[in-house]
């Protein structure tokens, strides 16, 4: 017997797939937690540049890749097999070998792949109300972004283990001299995070991100960055780099929760097809 005909029951492969994105995930959410907890930033003196620092935050171990390459492989195969569990459903004994789940780049392209090639766009042999409903999904970017960046981790992982840790800490600026009304900023000139550019005053300053790498250059006479910009007191942000053409700016934990998230929503969507019979399925099988 081969294991084509060796069947799970329909939507079963889908689920546990899920399961284990699960169980990364809480994995990820342990290693995040103990990095956080012993992760330490530091103010280093730049030795030819007087009044300089350079910010220094130590890096997440890559485990946190390697889990959430896990993640991303679970989450793309529960997809695949979602497709190939109707397939098998629709067309006992059709081969499911060519079938996966389908992604563009956009939704133009996303158009086109509904009316080239049939050999090159296995799925649309499965029936027309199948292929609405997948497209109701929009597997593109800046369609539904959440699915189509976890097939993007995906597809990088399976060529190069991706490295794209952006740690930031968020810290409360403590001085109200280093603060300029006008901009919005502090005098050095760093950028105040978004969300909390409405807490203002000695109590409760605004909070500044600082980039591991970054340069704070400040005037003479000025304190060093320790005094107002707290090192004891911030929170590691890790992100994937602002210019990843999918990723960018992403955090780590929040790109594998909505990833979830966005693969059990097409998998619960695509369950009513598990007693629905097409009635226009390709005769040639797949």
């Amino acid at each position: 017997m081969t294991s084509e005909n060796a069947e799970t029951p329909p939507f079963v492969g889908p689920d546990r797939k899920i399961d284990r994105a699960h169980h990364h995930f809480y994995q990820l959410e342990d290693l995040l937690a103990n990095y956080r907890s012993k992760v330490n930033l530091h103010y280093i003196p730049i030795s030819h540049e007087p009044n300089s620092w350079k910010v220094s935050i130590r890096k997440p171990p890559i485990e946190c890749m390697l889990i959430l390459g896990d993640l991303a492989h679970n989450l793309k195969s529960a997809l695949d097999i979602l497709l190939c569990d109707i397939s098998r459903l629709r067309r006992r004994g059709c081969s499911v070998k060519s079938i996966k789940y389908p992604f563009a780049k956009d939704a133009g392209t996303f158009e086109r792949m509904l009316t080239g090639p049939l050999k090159d766009n296995a799925w649309r042999k499965l029936g027309s109300d199948l292929v609405t409903a997948i497209s109701e999904t929009k597997p593109y970017a800046a369609g539904n972004d959440d699915l189509y960046a976890m097939r993007e981790f995906n597809n990088t992982d399976k060529h190069e283990l991706l490295q794209p840790f952006t740690v930031m800490a968020s810290i409360q600026v403590t001085s109200t001299a280093m603060l300029d009304y006008h901009s919005r900023k502090i005098n050095e000139g760093l950028g105040i995070t978004e969300y909390e550019t409405d807490m203002w005053g000695p109590m409760a300053g605004p909070f500044v991100a600082l980039a591991d790498g970054e340069t704070i250059h400040r005037e003479a006479g000025m304190p060093p960055p320790h005094i107002d910009l707290t090192p004891e007191k911030f929170t590691p942000i890790i992100r994937f780099p602002q210019d990843h053409p999918v990723l960018g700016g992403m955090e780590l934990a929040d790109f594998a929760r909505r990833a979830i998230n966005a693969t059990t929503a097409v998998v619960d969507q695509l369950r009513q097809f598990r007693s629905i019979q097409s009635v226009d399925i390709n005769p040639q099988g797949c």
